[in-house]
């Protein structure tokens, strides 16, 4: 099994700033039936939402405390 988190800000093209990863290589990855997901400092609602938009089921959204 394999696991990727992604990032959001800074790290995927849809974050605040944008990042150099397009969501249609986040769609690549998942297609073999790697585990994705995001950890990131906005709320896990926020970063559920922002996987939806964009028609990719994750599965996981961690919170990343400071």
């Amino acid at each position: 099994m394999i696991l990727i988190s992604f990032d959001i800000d800074g790290t995927l093209e849809v974050g605040d700033p944008p990042g150099v990863l397009t969501m249609a290589m986040v769609k690549r990855v998942q297609k073999p039936g790697f585990l994705i997901g995001s950890c990131s400092d906005r709320p896990m609602s926020a970063q559920r939402a922002i996987w939806a938009q964009h028609n990719i089921a994750i599965d996981f959204a961690l919170p990343w405390g400071k």
